[in-house]
């Protein structure tokens, strides 16, 4: 059995072999051609790929044509039959905790692999709501449960790094896991998360008296900076408990080690990824510096009190009411 492999970088014209159904929307196009008397079967890898077969041209026409260029109707007439592969690149989730540096580390790693970078925010990603543990960072709209094909984007078609914050529910973590392919999931300590959110409401001023956030979301009440470290910690937890369970899909990068050396982390990232660098890494990171509020300073200072003196931020989590 013989079989050609053309990839064609552009739509098919006229002459050519059909287009692929509509809705595929491939990139680029692999048409394998195989010679019809022998009937074994042809094995196509298509762990990232959308298939399109048709079914086979008559007989006749003729032979002879330059192997560089595309077969005539001719010849897909003789003796050939064919199967058009829409081929689409891969995509790359970076599973981050809210107020990690996700946006700079998504950015950074996207200029560094040539790719694009993209944080889905629609409603039109959420199935429902996530439990009351992760009420307090609603103000984040993929704080959610996830809609599976969404999800499966994500993971394996789009040529895009995602940068998401998806909560570890069960359903969740069964639609990530029902997969192999790999997943980057960064961390910050849940305290300096939280302090890094107060800086950034306060800033906005979003910040009421008490320390809740005034977010814009119509759920009520507005939840405490108590409430968000406890679901920050939350959020940790359960994903790193994930990864635990699933090393050769998770890798786990922190915020704290990015610190140290953030080039270092993120080649990391990319070769658990398998995608390789090229472009220099470029520091932007600076702009996600705190700036050190006196507030939030003192509202750090009286949670570390209060963990002091037993009362861990874990026993005060889930609103009043979740409306």
């Amino acid at each position: 059995m013989c079989a050609v492999i053309f990839v064609l970088m552009s739509k098919l014209r006229s002459g050519k072999p059909p287009r692929p159904r509509p809705g595929l929307g491939p990139a680029f196009f692999l048409v394998l051609f195989v010679s019809k008397p022998r009937r074994s079967p042809l094995l196509v890898n298509v762990r990232k790929t959308r298939v399109a077969f048709f079914d086979d041209v008559g007989a006749g026409g003729g032979e002879g044509q330059p192997s560089s260029s595309l077969p005539s109707p001719a010849q897909l007439r003789s003796r050939m039959s064919w199967i058009l592969v829409a081929v689409t690149p891969p995509a790359w989730l970076l599973l981050a905790n809210p107020q990690s540096s996700s946006t700079a580390t998504m950015e950074q790693l996207a200029k560094m692999a040539g790719l694009a970078g993209k944080q889905e925010l629609s409603h039109d990603i959420c199935a429902e709501a996530p439990d009351d543990r992760f009420y307090a960072l609603r103000a984040h709209s993929d704080m959610c449960e996830g809609v599976p094909s969404v999800i499966d984007k994500w993971m394996v078609g789009a040529g895009t790094i995602y940068k998401q914050h998806l909560p570890p529910t069960h359903k969740n973590i069964d639609v990530l896991t029902r997969r192999d392919e790999p997943v980057v999931l960064l961390t910050r300590d849940p305290r300096a998360s939280t302090h890094a959110l107060c800086e950034r409401v306060l800033s906005e001023g979003t910040l009421t008296k008490d320390d809740k956030i005034a977010w814009a979301k119509p759920y009520r009440p507005y939840p405490a900076l108590t409430q968000s470290e406890a679901a920050m910690r939350d959020w940790n937890e359960g994903w790193e408990e994930v990864a635990r369970e699933r090393r050769d899909q998770f890798l786990v990068i922190t915020f704290e080690a990015m610190e140290t050396d953030r080039e270092g982390v993120l080649q990391t990232a990319l070769r658990h990824w398998g995608i390789k660098q090229v472009h220099p890494f470029v520091d932007i990171h600076s702009r996600y510096v705190n700036a050190s509020h006196s507030r939030c300073d003192a509202w750090d200072s009286a949670a570390v009190l209060l963990a002091s003196d037993g009362h861990t931020a874990g026993k005060a989590l889930l609103p009043e009411n979740s409306a």
